[in-house]
């Protein structure tokens, strides 16, 4: 077995590729506490973080090589992170909560995940500040694995 697959233009998703071919191939990974991963970390602004997410648009290729990994490693089987999902959600109620109430209820999913369980700032007013730089990162990327899905005839968002 090869290493890194080098036909991932871009650097995401081939280090995942290489475990899921050793898992197919009958290996196991073993929790390792100690193992420590670096990886480079650049503050943006919200336009150049934009920019830098058309690296994943290569992530559905990935499963579109190792489909049993959908149920493994996505939310419903569609979405490569659950934000993706609540997101639209988000766009969905406030774009139609406006005509039907009960819909904006929608919204919820997504607001709770950013300022509770996910959250990308430490005060509730810096949660609440980033909220429309974090919506358009969350959508922008759902974007991007859109248009991998288009490019890899897979469907993940």
């Amino acid at each position: 077995m090869d290493a890194f697959d080098e036909s991932y233009l871009n650097v995401a998703a081939e280090d995942t590729d290489l475990a899921l071919r050793v898992i197919e191939r009958g290996g196991r990974f073993v929790y390792a506490p100690r193992a420590l991963v670096h990886h480079e970390v650049q503050l943006g602004s919200v336009g150049m973080l934009t920019r830098d997410q058309l690296r994943w648009v290569d992530v559905p290729s990935l499963f579109a090589r190792h489909p049993w990994a959908r149920k493994e490693l996505l939310t419903a089987s569609v979405f490569w992170k659950p934000e993706h999902a609540k997101a639209l959600l988000f766009l969905v109620g406030c774009t139609l909560g406006r005509r039907r109430r009960a819909l904006a209820a929608l919204t919820w999913p997504w607001l709770h995940q950013r300022l509770c369980d996910g959250p990308v700032a430490e005060t509730v007013g810096e949660r609440i500040a980033t909220l429309p730089a974090v919506l358009v990162l969350d959508l922008s990327e759902t974007l991007v694995m859109l248009g991998g899905s288009v490019r890899h005839r897979t469907l993940v968002l």
